[in-house]
């Protein structure tokens, strides 16, 4: 718990039990979490709009990293998560849960060319749902 306080600290982030909580929350998770899901497996004792701030900053500050799915209902959602590693998504489409797989690609520029980012987003059923 304390190297989690003391990244929240030298990020400029004041060390709140809101700020902890939710940090505290995505390194214990494996799959990355929508705001939604941090408030619910929080017990819902933070406001989620306040949820959505925390998220925010820790973004912000680059303690966590976020992508941008599409729910079943098509709206794009963002999840959370802490990763040193690159990677990407697979979402179930059934039950929403989402799943990080190793990236796979090894691009090769043309000369001068510079990569700044990428993102791959496989949806499909996890094997809960395909059962």
């Amino acid at each position: 718990m304390k190297m989690l306080q003391e990244n929240i600290k030298k990020s400029g982030l004041k060390i709140t039990s809101a700020n902890t909580a939710v940090y505290n929350l995505l390194q214990k998770n494996s799959q990355p979490l929508s705001a939604q899901k941090i408030w619910l497996k929080l017990g819902q004792k933070i406001n989620l709009v306040s949820i959505y701030r925390i998220l925010e900053k820790l973004e912000q500050k680059k303690l966590i990293q976020a992508d941008n799915i599409k729910d079943k209902n098509g709206r794009l959602e963002k999840i959370y998560y802490l990763s040193s590693e690159h990677h990407h998504h697979f979402v179930c489409q059934q039950c929403q849960n989402s799943f990080c797989l190793p990236c796979p690609i090894n691009i090769k520029l043309p000369k001068n060319f510079k990569l700044m980012s990428h993102q791959i987003l496989i949806n499909g059923l996890c094997s809960k749902c395909n059962n």
